[in-house]
């Protein structure tokens, strides 16, 4: 009977920081930050749609030193970073993916190309399968593999809580999904 309660405690309103360190990224549409949008909707976002209160309670914080204060005094049960580059790096993301899906469908239209000069659709077919060559050689100098997805850092407060801690931990990739 002492343990019952622990074991199957339910979640609600726990305090949680959310700090963006993001810097912003200028784009043609203009300056984008996600890392801003983030936060601002996470902290408020309203309770379910079905009237149940929400597991974390978020407050946005305004810099790192008041983050690691709050969260040596207690104040929070974890943390969401939004690092410096998250804007950067998720357009950067972006762009490669965008330059690869370029690459390809290049490629695809120089190996359609070839294939109809080697049928005799085309008087020269030796431009077409140059041309197949090029689009293919760029395909392989595509930057996609160097580029990270952007990531989001969290913390938890394992000392205010264990029990807690490690629900959250389990539970935390499923409530960010």
């Amino acid at each position: 009977l002492m343990f019952y309660p622990m074991a199957n405690m339910d979640i609600q309103g726990l305090p949680f920081a959310a700090l963006s360190l993001d810097e912003g990224v200028d784009t043609p549409q203009g300056t984008v930050n996600a890392g801003e949008a983030i936060v601002e909707s996470m902290t408020t976002a309203a309770d379910d749609e079905d009237g149940t209160e929400s597991p974390i309670t978020w407050k946005q914080v305004g810099s790192q030193e008041e983050l690691d204060a709050a969260l040596e005094n207690g104040e929070f049960y974890g943390a969401i970073i939004v690092p410096e580059s998250f804007s950067a790096d998720q357009a950067a993301a972006k762009q490669a993916e965008a330059q690869a899906a370029l690459a390809q469908a290049q490629a695809l239209a120089a190996a359609q190309a070839a294939a109809a000069a080697s049928q005799g659709g085309l008087p020269d077919a030796s431009v077409a399968a140059g041309a197949g060559a090029g689009a293919q050689g760029a395909g392989a100098a595509s930057p996609v593999a160097d580029v990270q997805a952007p990531a989001i850092k969290v913390v938890i407060d394992n000392a205010k809580s264990p029990l807690v801690a490690s629900q959250m931990k389990a539970n935390i990739a499923s409530m960010f999904q």
